[in-house]
């Protein structure tokens, strides 16, 4: 049984601030990129067939974390940059990319993938000496839990003994 309560305070506006998830989760991984995390022209690892052209896109592998739930959701954050060491200024605006933790990935203990894509759009603005930049937040019910360090690859589209950049297997002969 509720009684009336007989006093009441007047309105008030509250503000909350939400705290960042803690950086708990390793960083990103670029598998086509060189032992030094160069991404060129030709393939760094031609002997791995899943290994892509950078203009076919840029993998990142996203480790496996004991922490992962069935449904969890990762949001990937990446961002092309005119340094080497991700450091302004932007050559793209933030790009997300989401995946989604399925009960096999739990199982196996899969790296969860993510390609970027389209060329055009997130990796052409990036030519010779640029980098880009990866972190991931796992959300859960889409609630932000924790975020990644960040990963960094350098990109070098400059083709070897030329003055043009590749965007397409032209150039190879």
């Amino acid at each position: 049984v509720r009684t009336p309560n007989p006093t009441t305070s007047p309105p008030r506006r509250l503000t909350f601030k939400v705290a960042e998830p803690p950086t708990v989760l390793k960083e990103p991984v670029f598998p086509d990129a060189s032992l030094y995390g160069y991404i060129i022209c030709r393939k760094n690892k031609p002997s791995d067939p899943e290994s892509l052209f950078i203009w076919e896109g840029i993998r990142i592998f996203i480790p496996f974390d004991t922490r992962f739930q069935e449904n969890d959701v990762v949001t990937l954050v990446w961002q092309g940059w005119a340094t080497l060491n991700i450091a302004p200024p932007a050559l793209t605006v933030p790009a997300s990319f989401t995946v989604t933790v399925t009960a096999a990935d739990i199982r196996d203990r899969n790296s969860l993938r993510i390609v970027i894509q389209p060329f055009v759009t997130w990796i052409k603005p990036m030519t010779a000496n640029h980098s880009a930049s990866a972190t991931y937040t796992l959300l859960r019910r889409g609630v932000a839990i924790f975020k990644s360090r960040t990963g960094l690859v350098r990109l070098d589209r400059k083709i070897p003994g030329e003055s043009g950049f590749c965007e397409n297997s032209s150039w190879m002969k």
